[in-house]
């Protein structure tokens, strides 16, 4: 798993395999990307998360900061770019109608494993019963990926959207650009979701 590791002159590397590289640069901004989401130095943090940061540009090689990932500026998208589109479009819309039963066949097959679907429901709605009331997807793309950790994954997908989210006593959340990350297993997209609620942010590995 990736490791975050400050050196003895006070400046951070990641320590990751990936793409031939096992040592990593990470920018301020990563940093505290990481900070964020309560990984501190010393202490490993979970692919999806390291993938974020190459996909943004946070992490690098050489003495230069690499070009973020994105969708090209001219041209379609890729098609397994729509495909994702498409797959999480579906998955808000069960959500938003409260179909948790079709949302659960989204989760990774691995995770599926280990929560059954009243777990599931549980999580998702959490003591005060929520429910998505709104939600809109901002940007998304996908990168190859290969680690060891989930090896049947082939593609790492990330969704950028904004939620609201409603509890039985009419109370309401804002996720303005919630970071939503999929993992493609043999051609079909599977959500990584972590929870919506904040006090499950930050997450990070035990």
């Amino acid at each position: 798993m990736p490791t975050l590791v400050q050196r003895s002159d006070g400046a951070y590397i990641v320590r990751h395999f990936y793409q031939q590289n096992a040592t990593w640069q990470i920018d301020a901004d990563g940093v505290l990307f990481l900070k964020g989401r309560g990984v501190r130095a010393g202490e490993r943090f979970e692919t999806d998360l390291f993938m974020e940061l190459w996909m943004r540009g946070m992490v690098y090689t050489g003495t230069r900061r690499r070009t973020p990932v994105g969708e090209p500026p001219h041209g379609p998208p890729s098609p397994d770019d729509v495909a994702l589109r498409e797959r999480a479009t579906t998955l808000y819309r069960a959500l938003y109608h409260r179909n948790l039963e079709e949302a659960y066949a989204f989760l990774l097959p691995r995770v599926r494993v280990l929560k059954t679907l009243d777990q599931f429901k549980a999580e998702f709605m959490g003591p005060r019963r929520s429910g998505l009331t709104s939600w809109k997807i901002q940007s998304l793309c996908s990168v190859p990926m290969q680690n060891d950790a989930l090896p049947e994954a082939t593609r790492f997908g990330w969704v950028i959207v904004d939620l609201e989210i409603q509890d039985d006593s009419g109370a309401r959340d804002n996720l303005y650009a919630w970071e939503e990350s999929w993992f493609q297993i043999q051609g079909v997209w599977y959500w990584g979701w972590r929870g919506w609620q904040r006090e499950n942010v930050p997450h990070k590995a035990g």
